[in-house]
């Protein structure tokens, strides 16, 4: 099975107070059995140690996303969704951490266990704590859209770097996600971004990481000179 890496630049936007510079989203798509692939490009883009970092290993399963989740890399809040599917457990209106594959969403981790399941809600809001100087955020989601016809988002703070996925055909059951926020400057101490879905169906989200990765000199004059621009490659199974 092929599967399309998407890279897409958002425009310029302004993430310090004194200098504007470009941010972009990334997406790279893989299949289930793609997934030491996938931590690699994941590595890659990192770059260097996180800053801030959650995987849930240290969470309880069946902990819930009620009263705000307070994880490694800030604080994650649910808003539920119309029409919950067969696979919603616990507090169905509350996104919950699992430990065991479920409907094709599982554990990312290298010898980890656990991952944070959407329960078939809505949204997802992730809300960045201090992760120092990152300049880099990067996770994995899993199983997005196997039921066709999905929109799938992800949102950001001002609407400065937004994807909309909008499935005309279903993606594979066990699909793998690995989403890479490239901000060009230090991370803001408050930014949130929204994984939204427009239906009764989940997914899952694992290995959070803020990094900082040193930018060379003229570098923001680069990634602002590359604004916009689609770059489309394929991976094969």
């Amino acid at each position: 099975m092929k599967f399309l890496k998407t890279t897409l630049v958002a425009a310029a936007i302004a993430v310090a107070p004194t200098a504007a510079s470009a941010a972009s989203i990334m997406l790279d798509f893989f299949s289930s059995s793609q997934l030491s692939e996938a931590r690699d490009a994941k590595s890659a883009f990192d770059h260097s140690v996180s800053t801030a970092s959650e995987d849930f290993e240290g969470f309880a399963v069946g902990t819930s996303t009620l009263n705000g989740l307070d994880t490694g890399i800030g604080t994650i809040t649910t808003v539920a969704g119309n029409n919950p599917g067969a696979s919603a457990i616990g507090i169905t209106s509350e996104s919950i951490v699992r430990d065991s594959t479920a409907f094709g969403r599982y554990n990312t981790t290298f010898s980890g266990e656990k991952w944070l399941d959407s329960n078939d809600n809505a949204d997802v809001i992730l809300d960045i704590g201090d992760t120092g100087d990152a300049n880099r955020l990067s996770l994995f989601i899993t199983d997005v859209d196997d039921v066709g016809a999905i929109a799938f988002e992800i949102l950001s703070t001002n609407g400065v770097m937004d994807f909309v996925f909008n499935g005309t055909q279903k993606l594979a059951n066990g699909n793998l996600i690995l989403a890479m926020f490239d901000f060009g400057a230090s991370l803001a101490s408050e930014y949130t971004i929204t994984l939204s879905i427009d239906a009764g169906d989940g997914f899952g989200i694992d290995d959070v990481n803020a990094t900082v990765v040193p930018l060379p000199a003229g570098g923001l004059l680069l990634l602002t000179a590359i604004g916009g621009l689609a770059v489309f490659r394929r991976r094969k199974a």
